[in-house]
């Protein structure tokens, strides 16, 4: 009220900020205007609160507060009105029990989602951050269940928010636009059901919150059949996805092997040489099965055509102990899953898949054959069910750094790639680190494939860059 009254009487927005030096008063003015825009929107069920901040503003104080930034800011709320529970979870899939006051609720802390919703009007982003979620979440909990949520950190805040997004991606929805009421329904009924059985089960990961459980599930198995599966079959599958909860709950998820020796001592996968050894029951008349899934060919990728090279030397240095087939152009989940079928109809004890993006196909199958032997050629996917594998490529990287430095004479080398994939950015850096080696003032010019309106080789060519 103090400072509504001093902006009608003509101060400036600078000249009051001087007075109240412990307060942001822009985004004090924000937040009273989207409560009173708000409440009064909502004037029959929130009378008191309409009454109070509707006199706690002066028009033209209201009017101050929404072109400071928030020019878009009735549109947002007219839209945020009309779904309210949409902004979270409690009122939609979250708990086991239904709470009919869930959207009223909501309507309480309401007054501050607006400092966490981005606007390209130009209002400040700073809050759209891992932190400012925390604030917001703790707001919320303390006018609502009062939960304690002082374990919150911006890691496994940004953990959550991606297990959202996942989920709705595997609804075949997003997470801005409401889902149709059908698909409430089924992904509610799916959770319940889970959680039943979950929680009912004595050796469950007590460590491992049900939701997190659920979404580790619903990778493996579709989790709109729940609700009609028999008990029984919940139950085994939970059974089997034990190890990947336990290790999707350790902080270090990932062992690297880095030498061979290593590799002898900690690992539990029989090599190939030591599979075709006498006793194993593989011959020339009855070889190892290998099959090879890629999402190219080996005409048009040069990724594939290097597995290709590798399927090749192995028939050969083999002579007749392993049979090897190949699937190409498995470039979506249904194309590779149906490549790993037609493999372990063809008794393939092997299979390699080429490409990280495979492994929720790879996954699935390997829980659906537990007897075959599965790899995916990606080096930060932890999963147990999936042995994976990586060649040291920045090596490679680090000697071709160290041959461009050599055949350029201005100092200047580009370096194209495609995506800034876990391992990627470990390339470019052993290359630049070549590079330096020979010739400290060179500069790495830096180009991506595959963008839109895709000019890397004019570009590079403006810039001076001859050698890349």
């Amino acid at each position: 009220t103090q400072i509504s009254e001093l902006l009608t009487s003509g101060m400036s927005m600078d000249e009051v900020q001087a007075l109240f030096p412990d307060i942001d008063v822009s985004t004090a003015l924000e937040q009273l205007a989207s409560i009173q825009q708000f409440t009064s929107q909502y004037s029959t069920a929130l009378e008191g609160l309409s009454s109070m901040f509707g006199e706690g503003l002066s028009e033209e104080v209201l009017k101050i507060a929404t072109e400071l930034d928030m020019t878009g800011a009735q549109a947002n709320w007219d839209e945020f009105a009309a779904n309210p529970g949409a902004i979270t979870t409690d009122a939609i899939i979250a708990g086991i029990q239904e709470q009919e006051n869930a959207a009223r609720q909501q309507i309480m802390v309401d007054a501050v989602i607006d400092k966490f919703t981005e606007k390209p009007e130009g209002a400040d982003k700073t809050s759209l951050t891992p932190q400012g979620i925390i604030a917001y979440v703790e707001t919320y909990a303390e006018a609502t269940t009062g939960a304690d949520v002082s374990g919150l950190t911006p890691d496994n805040v940004t953990a959550m928010v991606a297990a959202y997004q996942e989920l709705a991606e595997m609804s075949g929805q997003n997470l801005t636009d409401p889902w149709p009421d059908e698909k409430v329904e089924t992904l509610r009924d799916a959770f319940r059901t889970f959680a039943r059985a979950y929680t009912a089960k004595a050796d469950r990961n007590t460590a491992y919150t049900v939701g997190d459980a659920f979404l580790i599930y619903s990778r493996i198995y579709p989790y709109d059949s729940l609700p009609v599966d028999s008990r029984d079959l919940i139950s085994r599958r939970i059974a089997s996805i034990r190890k990947e909860l336990r290790t999707d709950a350790e902080e270090d998820k990932l062992k690297v092997v880095e030498t061979p020796e290593e590799f002898k001592k900690a690992s539990v996968v029989p090599d190939l040489v030591s599979m075709l050894k006498g006793g194993s029951g593989y011959s020339r008349e009855k070889p190892l099965k290998a099959a090879f899934i890629y999402a190219g060919s080996p005409e048009n990728s040069s990724w594939t055509y290097g597995h290709e090279l590798g399927r090749l030397e192995m028939e050969e240095h083999f002579r007749g102990l392993v049979d090897t087939s190949r699937f190409d152009k498995c470039d979506t989940e249904e194309k590779t899953a149906a490549a790993i079928e037609a493999a372990a109809a063809d008794s393939s004890a092997v299979i390699f898949t080429t490409s990280p993006a495979m492994m929720p196909a790879v996954l699935k199958g390997a829980f659906a054959h537990p007897k075959i032997k599965m790899l995916n050629c990606s080096s930060n996917l932890p999963y147990n069910a999936v042995r994976t594998y990586y060649a040291r490529m920045y090596e490679a990287k680090f000697l071709m750094g160290v041959l461009a430095a050599l055949q350029t004479g201005n100092h200047r080398i580009g370096y194209m790639t495609d995506h800034p994939v876990y391992g990627n950015i470990a390339n470019i850096n052993a290359f630049a680190i070549g590079a330096a080696m020979i010739d400290p003032a060179c500069r790495i010019h830096l180009k991506w494939a595959g963008t839109e309106d895709d000019s890397w080789e004019q570009e590079l060519a403006e810039e001076g860059v001859s050698v890349f």
